[in-house]
């Protein structure tokens, strides 16, 4: 009965955060510098009405081979131009958040080991909570691809022998700089904390060199404590939560502290725009499902009532930030 108690929990908060994003996108006050991704979108938008399934010609969704967000824009285009920049980013968040809800309503049918399964609905609630606010305003079609990506990998699990040509396909043709996505979900699934660790430590050390080499950017700087992005803040709240949730056991289960000490180096360093557009998903998704999968949960002493704690939390968090940013009051 508690099992179904928190499963349903789970949804009904899960279906508040994806209500609280929408609130958020419909009432905010967009700005042309801030949100400058979102106005592009916005413009590629104006083209692929007058352009429709125009992938060569259309350069604000990315390039060849990038071609599946033109197409879903160029379907939302067909009843015309979208007036307002609100009712677009609420329009094109739509595909974005049944995809979550998916996802979220499987995931443990993919992540999920044998002792985690009767606290799925726990696990739930987490994840429903620290969906961000905002996901898919400046980083709509990276947020597009990660859960289209991760909608085929549950729905095809049965099928291991072409899930993974068809999910890197399908990733690569909507967000190909997501393509580490493939690696961080293959870790994941199979739990491999230390190869985890270790791409971790290697892409932190030779990203400023390919950076600095490879691009125009100059004087790459990976550390850049006096930033702080709009993502980055649910790095401190994941780490908090299992911290919280697991007690000293942290530092007696050599899996979990070496996730935690790669979660402090990218929290370091995720200031830097690049950095967290690499690990889009690490912080408010992959973490979680990691530590909970790796831990005995059972070891973590009233874990339902933290929960609880946590979620009102959070989601208290949530109506207030939506109120700092906009003035409206939930």
């Amino acid at each position: 009965m508690k099992i179904q108690r928190d499963i349903f929990t789970g949804y009904c908060l899960l279906t508040l955060s994806i209500s609280l994003n929408f609130i958020y996108i419909g009432v905010k006050n967009f700005d042309a510098v801030v949100n400058a991704d979102a106005y592009n979108y916005w413009r590629g938008h104006s083209y692929l009405v007058q352009n429709p399934f125009d992938v060569i010609g259309n350069s604000h969704f990315g390039r060849f081979p990038e071609y599946i967000y033109d197409y879903l824009f160029s379907i939302i285009g067909i009843t015309g131009r979208i007036q307002t920049i609100n009712a677009f980013a609420f329009i094109t968040a739509l595909p974005t958040y049944i995809l979550i809800f998916y996802c979220y309503s499987n995931i443990t049918k993919v992540y999920c080991t044998k002792t985690l399964s009767k606290k799925k609905g726990l696990l739930l609630q987490m994840l429903a909570v620290l969906l961000p606010v905002g996901l898919t305003i400046q980083t709509s079609r990276q947020a597009f691809a990660f859960f289209l990506f991760l909608s085929l990998v549950i729905a095809l699990r049965r099928t291991a022998s072409v899930r993974t040509i068809i999910c890197a396909y399908v990733l690569a043709s909507t967000h190909v700089g997501s393509m580490l996505v493939l690696i961080l979900e293959y870790f994941t699934r199979n739990r491999r904390i230390l190869s985890l660790s270790i791409l971790i430590l290697l892409i932190l050390i030779v990203l400023p060199t390919i950076i600095n080499r490879l691009t125009h950017i100059q004087n790459f700087e990976l550390l850049r404590v006096h930033e702080l992005q709009a993502l980055d803040r649910y790095y401190i709240i994941s780490i908090f939560c299992i911290l919280f949730f697991a007690g000293t056991s942290t530092f007696t289960n050599w899996k979990l502290f070496a996730l935690m000490v790669a979660s402090i180096l990218i929290l370091m360093c995720t200031p830097n725009a690049i950095v967290s557009r690499i690990f889009f998903g690490y912080s408010w998704l992959w973490l979680i499902l990691l530590a909970w999968s790796i831990s005995d949960i059972r070891e973590w002493s009233h874990l339902r009532l933290k929960v609880q704690l946590l979620t009102i939390v959070l989601i208290g968090g949530k109506m207030a930030y939506i109120f700092s940013e906009t003035g409206v009051f939930l």
